[in-house]
């Protein structure tokens, strides 16, 4: 999706768009799809881009993807999702987000448990301040 169409979507619709990505970035990691993976890495960071270029409340859209029911997908799906959403809202929704990445540091989600370990780490070492 290129940037004049994000730009003319709702919160709520990049939001639901940011699901999506997720989902399709979990998947192809699943399926060591590197091409597809990185696809959905600059689609993510495309709506994050528009959200951040919103203000705070509109990053605040990714909100409820912090607690992406489980029915939504299978589990690496929810847990891509959780990790993606937890790891924008760091700088908005901190002890949100942090519970969130803590949560799914000891899942049995390995990939978004190492990705949520990496995370927490790099935070509580400075080495990561959140924007």
């Amino acid at each position: 999706m290129n940037r004049p169409k994000l730009q003319a979507l709702s919160n709520e619709e990049l939001a639901e768009l940011f699901k999506q990505f997720s989902f399709k970035q979990a998947d192809s990691e699943m399926r060591n799809d590197s091409r597809t993976y990185n696809r959905c890495f600059d689609r993510l960071k495309d709506i994050s881009t528009e959200l951040r270029q919103r203000g705070f409340d509109a990053r605040r859209a990714l909100v409820p993807l912090l607690d992406c029911p489980r029915d939504a997908g299978r589990l690496s799906d929810v847990a891509q999702c959780r990790y993606n959403a937890a790891w924008e809202l760091l700088a908005v929704e901190p002890d949100r987000a942090r519970a969130t990445l803590k949560a799914i540091a000891t899942s049995v989600t390995q990939y978004q448990m190492a990705l949520a370990r990496g995370t927490l780490e790099r935070l509580d070492n400075g080495t990561f301040t959140p924007t």
